[in-house]
């Protein structure tokens, strides 16, 4: 989850699951008492730097990795290498979406799903992928956890032909492997063709959050 693990504490606060909240700041306590002891705190502070150095740069913004920074990025941040051609270059438009966008969702993903369901689980993870600034394609594999949920939650093997095609092809543009296009080939709103891996993960999000009741095929 790297950095965007923090929505979890988040879910366990929410869902009063104090003995998760705690252990989870254990481990992570441990692991900083530990690693410091045996790397020293100067690889930690090094890390930050340089975090805070790309953040400053908006080098986030045009990576063009599947993930809601690199898509607003793409569009309103310009760079003479990697972005020569944004649809606009308004960099603070850029932060303000995905601050929104990150905001909105994780309030839905509470208020759609259920306490303690699969369905709310799978929705925090997806996000959690989805805004992580260097979410790249091996990361997408997380996802393989929320895609069987909604498969075998909503039963859509037993449903019109047209549905399962639909599903089909939005699992294989989540999880598949296809040649991607670079969004410094692109221009300006082109630049929105080149995260379909993106698209298909908001995809399932949508449909794991969304009560959809599909017609099933009863036999004859």
């Amino acid at each position: 989850m790297k950095y965007f693990g923090w929505m979890f504490f988040i879910l366990f606060i929410i869902e009063k699951r104090w003995k998760e909240l705690g252990l989870s700041i254990l481990f992570i306590i441990t692991g900083l008492l530990i690693t410091s002891f045996v790397f020293g705190i100067d690889i930690y502070k090094a890390n930050f730097e340089v975090i805070l150095n790309a953040m400053n740069k908006k080098d986030f913004s045009f990576t063009g990795l599947p993930c809601i920074p690199a898509l607003f990025g793409s569009l309103f941040t310009f760079h003479t290498k990697w972005n020569p051609n944004p649809a606009a270059d308004i960099p603070w438009l850029s932060s303000l979406l995905t601050g929104i966008s990150l905001f909105v969702m994780l309030i839905f993903s509470f208020i759609k799903t259920d306490k303690n369901s699969g369905a709310r689980l799978s929705s925090v993870l997806i996000l959690s992928v989805l805004f992580t600034p260097l979410a790249a394609d091996h990361h997408y594999m997380l996802l393989i956890f929320p895609a069987v949920h909604f498969v075998l939650q909503k039963d859509f093997i037993l449903s019109e032909r047209i549905i399962i095609i639909t599903v089909t092809v939005i699992l294989f543009f989540l999880l598949g492997w296809y040649p991607e296009i670079k969004i410094n080939s692109l221009i300006g709103w082109a630049k929105l063709m080149a995260f379909p891996r993106l698209y298909a993960a908001l995809s399932i999000w949508l449909l794991i959050i969304t009560p959809i009741h599909y017609k099933k095929i009863i036999p004859k």
